[in-house]
């Protein structure tokens, strides 16, 4: 998960790293015609700059807090999912493509767009991952 920090951050609170890694994830969506993005975030800051992509796969919220669940609601796109293990980030993906193909979301083969951050403590996303359900 992204954590809290202010290195490398601008003037809309996300650092350049993150900022860079939303943009690639939005075209890295459009290329492979994803079907779900997964982003998570401890402060839901990520996912509300992927709601400004408007990208057409709609994007899946996770977070440790459930204050940022709740505000992930309001984000355009974005759907938060309580409950999904947000520090497991092998856990997390088997949550989402399992709760994807019940909600029909999702059927196998199609691919999932995951952001996620390395660093904690940071409020820094600098990985892109794509795993075909």
């Amino acid at each position: 998960l992204g954590g809290v920090g202010t290195a490398g951050a601008s003037r809309d609170g996300l650092h350049d790293i993150t900022r860079a890694v939303v943009h690639g994830a939005s075209r890295v969506v459009r290329e492979l015609k994803a079907k779900l993005v997964v982003v998570a975030s401890h402060s839901g800051a990520t996912a509300l700059a992927l709601s400004g992509c408007r990208n057409f796969a709609p994007t899946v919220g996770v977070s440790d807090r459930e204050e940022t669940l709740r505000q992930m609601a309001l984000y355009w796109g974005v759907m938060p999912l309580p409950g999904a293990p947000a520090t497991d980030a092998q856990g997390l993906l088997q949550h989402v493509i399992a709760w994807g193909k019940a909600e029909r979301l999702l059927s196998a083969g199609d691919r999932i767009v995951f952001l996620s951050g390395t660093q904690p403590g940071k409020a820094l996303h600098n990985v892109l991952v794509v795993v075909e359900a």
